[in-house]
């Protein structure tokens, strides 16, 4: 698989929504070809807003436009008999199936992993459902915000009021956690394949990927079986922590936390002469005397945050050597300095718009291959040259056209 990418040569084919879109993405702008798979009338997620000029149209979605960044469209009908034909070929050829059907469905159609992996014993076939092919639940409905909350994230998210309901966190949470877990195992499927000769199915349920990732709240049951509380804005924990987030003169909070090194004291006692908060500071002892002290220093802390701005704050902290943060909105990243430094954002070009769109890069540097992504396909843009690989003419494409196949 040697190339520009590290993927180069790979062959995916994706038939997947929202669930597992973002597996495929991840290996199309690592190089694989990743061939998107859609039913006639696209993908349900280029209906997703936002737009592009707020002209809604499932040419224009930016959801959909993030998610199926450097991949191919195709459009396949798996209802007809044509159509099930085309999908046999297109997987036969491949070296990926990355699916988010409902457990049995393609099965059901002569299509699934039995017929796919009898046609291609070397096929690895990726399965990214709500709760898996098996199990008194694998035909249950589900959603994001079912599996954040099944799986155990959503309590730890929220308050110190606990009259207050829990969070969750961002949109499709969820849906990454399943898709990182999906890659990781179809890179391991695949290296697996290199020593044993055959794919296999990788059977990866969201919820299972969610309720391994809940932090610190199976670490504190296994170890000592006690729960964890949710804190405003701090990890959650059996008990009560300090404080962390203080409001900045500009109005945005800094996570701040307390030290026990007496050098970086003794220069945030400088800091705080500087701002006239001498005295505040010096009546504090040693470590031992600041943390039985607690919230004085916190209330210290909120006197000094308060004469200054979040980004002023947190680049003093860092000179200081603490893990001191500002709290950001998203969007503050866009015109970040070090995102600037290392390329993190590209300009990918959209037929259309006058201007380059700006995207997240690869979430990874590899220093072989540089890397790179291409804008999400049009519907249906690689019919053609697609099926046409497969043998299929233009004749027949027009016959498929006509029957609905495509």
């Amino acid at each position: 698989m040697s190339g520009e990418r590290p993927l180069d040569g790979l062959r995916v084919i994706e038939l997947a929504d929202e669930q597992a879109e973002w597996a495929g993405k991840l290996l199309a702008d690592m190089g694989a070809d990743v061939i998107k798979v859609e039913p006639p009338r696209g993908a349900r997620t280029r209906s997703f807003g936002p737009f592009a000029g707020d002209i809604p149209n499932g040419e224009r979605s930016l959801h959909f436009w993030h998610y199926n960044t450097s991949k191919r469209s195709v459009t396949l009908d798996l209802a007809t008999r044509e159509g099930r034909a085309l999908w046999l070929q297109l997987a036969a050829r491949a070296d990926v199936v990355i699916e988010t059907t409902v457990p049995g469905a393609l099965d059901g159609l002569g299509i699934g992993y039995d017929a796919l992996g009898l046609a291609n014993p070397a096929l690895v076939m990726t399965s990214v459902t709500p709760w898996g092919q098996d199990g008194p639940y694998s035909g249950f409905a589900s959603g994001d915000l079912v599996q954040m909350a099944m799986g155990g994230i959503v309590n730890s998210c929220g308050y110190d009021d606990h009259d207050v309901p829990p969070v969750r966190p961002g949109l499709n949470h969820s849906y990454h956690l399943a898709s990182h877990h999906a890659v990781i195992g179809t890179l391991v499927a695949l290296h697996a394949r290199d020593a044993i000769g055959r794919g296999q199915r990788v059977d990866v349920a969201v919820h299972d990927c969610v309720s391994v990732c809940t932090e610190f709240a199976a670490t504190h049951w296994f170890y000592a079986q006690k729960f964890v509380e949710r804190q405003t804005g701090r990890h959650a924990h059996p008990q009560l922590t300090a404080v962390s987030a203080f409001l900045a003169k500009d109005g945005h909070y800094v996570n701040m936390s307390q030290t026990r090194e007496e050098r970086a004291w003794a220069e945030i006692v400088d800091w705080a002469r500087a701002a006239g908060l001498g005295e505040v500071f010096e009546q504090f002892g040693d470590a031992n005397d600041r943390f039985a002290r607690g919230s004085e220093v916190l209330a210290a802390y909120d006197l000094l945050v308060a004469e200054m701005d979040s980004e002023e704050i947190w680049h003093r902290g860092q000179e200081l050597g603490m893990t001191w943060g500002a709290v950001r909105h998203p969007e503050d990243w866009l015109a970040d300095p070090h995102a600037a430094a290392r390329g993190f954002f590209q300009e990918v070009t959209h037929e259309g718009l006058a201007e380059p769109v700006r995207y997240p890069g690869p979430p990874y540097a590899f220093t072989a291959h540089p890397g790179r992504i291409g804008r999400a396909p049009w519907l249906g843009e690689h019919t053609g040259e697609v099926y046409g690989a497969l043998g299929y003419t233009s004749k027949d494409l027009e016959a498929l056209r006509e029957s609905g196949v495509i």
